[in-house]
Formats: structure tokens, sequence, C-alpha cells
């Protein structure tokens, strides 16, 4: 019986081991957000406070985020400007759980200043968002 603790103590300490290496040695995922686009000016990326130049016609905006967390970002707020599209894209990467951006295509018809709210939350929980963002986009 006591041989068989040590024994089982061995493999969970080697396998500790072994999984706290790979952590360790594991690459950094680069959090830059991918632009999908390409050089398209009319493609930006934004965090909370934001404030964006367009002119008036299609454009998206990028948040980052990580859909396999479960969490997503909603557009909550669009005032008055119409929403075209929402996507999801992953980063160029192989490793498994790599952060990515959430894409927002909205077309801006009229100029003037629209606030666009958006919230990090899962679409299924009843909680609160555990981040928000505020944009301000502006239409010459």
């Amino acid at each position: 019986m006591k041989a068989k603790l040590i024994g089982m103590a061995v493999v969970l300490v080697s396998f500790a081991i072994v999984v706290g290496g790979y952590a360790v040695s594991a690459p950094d995922v680069e959090k830059k957000p991918i632009d999908p686009s390409g050089d398209d000016p009319t493609y930006m990326e934004v965090d909370d406070g934001a404030e964006v130049y367009v002119d008036a016609g299609v454009f998206t905006i990028g948040i980052n985020g990580n859909i396999t967390t479960g969490y997503s970002w909603t557009l909550v707020e669009d005032s008055g400007l119409e929403l075209v599209d929402s996507s999801y894209e992953t980063s160029d990467t192989t490793l498994v759980g790599a952060p990515g951006v959430f894409l927002f295509t909205f077309d801006a018809t009229e100029p003037g200043e629209y606030e666009l709210e958006f919230q990090y939350v899962r679409a299924w929980a009843p909680e609160e968002p555990i981040e928000t963002a505020k944009v301000l986009i502006v239409v010459l």
C-alpha cells in the first residue's frame, strides 16, 4: 500500500514538473489584433474611450477579445449608425485559446458624432459585463 502511494506521488510530481515546464517555456502570444483588411483605411482597432474620425460610408472597427473564454463583445448602443455586420477573426497562430478581434462594420450616412457602447459579456449569463468600451465616432 505504501509503495502504491509513493508511486502515485512520483507520477503526480513528474506530471506537475512536465506541465509546469511547458507553461514556463510556452511562447508568448503576440496580443496585437489582426487587421483582416490589410492596409484598408476604413478599418481601425479601438479601445475604451477612443475617438474615431471617418468619412461617410462603410467602416469597420475591431476590439480585442477572446471568444474561447465564452465572452464576446456586444454592441448595446449605436446612437444612429447602421450596423451592417459583426464577426470574430482568430489570430494567425496555432495556439489553442489565442485571442482574436471582434469586428463591427457600420454604414455612416450622415455627418455628426455618434457614441457606440460595447459590453464584454457571456450571452447566456445574467451577470454584469466584465468590461465595457465606449467609442466616439465622428463622421466628417
